[in-house]
């Protein structure tokens, strides 16, 4: 059974956004591209996309497209086309596409994230939470190719607390007064308490 999820931000269309001055890791990631180093390029360009820089959207959405230049460039024609699908809100079409990525891949880790949180953005928790498990088991296995295991350990261990804390809190319909599912409160509290406190 689907676990709804909170009504949030994911409906809200977005007005157009200007990119205003890079930071000096985005600005990087240009640079690689523009030398047409794909491989590094895309590393730092999904770091942008990711937010771990503090570019604005403008910029984020520069790295985006620039990113799925480079995965189109390294062949990786499926999770290109997929994260273009994934930034036009085609979700289904997303998942369908971030699915088809080899689990002996280097970008498997990458692909089941964007799954994971395109079934959030569905409003289906229970294969959201499915997807960020996957990306737990094959780092615990020691997959190939994954530059920051811890942080994309966090990363998953984060999106699964915070799908199951937007589940745990309802409003009742009647009474228009919070009704709290413990069980799924607990299982937030768990995956929170295993992100490293360093994190």
């Amino acid at each position: 059974v689907d676990i709804d999820l909170d009504e949030g931000q994911e409906g809200k269309e977005q007005g157009p956004v200007v990119a205003g001055q890079m930071t000096e890791e985005a600005a990087a990631a240009k640079k690689l591209f523009d030398r047409e180093r794909w491989n590094e390029a895309a590393q730092a360009l999904f770091r942008v996309v990711n937010g771990e820089t503090s570019d604005d959207a403008g910029n984020k959405q520069l790295a985006q497209y620039y990113l799925a230049i480079a995965l189109y460039r390294l062949k990786f024609y499926q999770a290109s086309y997929g994260r273009y699908k994934y930034r036009n809100r085609q979700y289904e079409e997303a998942i369908r596409l971030f699915q088809k990525v080899d689990r002996k891949s280097e970008y498997y880790v990458k692909s089941q994230f964007f799954t994971g949180i395109s079934y959030v953005q569905l409003r289906k928790s229970v294969p959201a939470v499915q997807s960020f498990q996957r990306i737990e088991k094959v780092i615990e296995e020691g997959v190939e190719g994954v530059d920051d295991e811890d942080r994309l350990r966090d990363l998953a261990y984060l999106s699964m607390a915070r799908t199951y804390y937007s589940a745990s809190i309802r409003l009742d319909p009647e009474s228009n007064t919070p009704q709290v599912d413990e069980k799924k409160l607990s299982a937030a509290v768990k995956y929170w308490n295993q992100i490293e406190p360093a994190s």
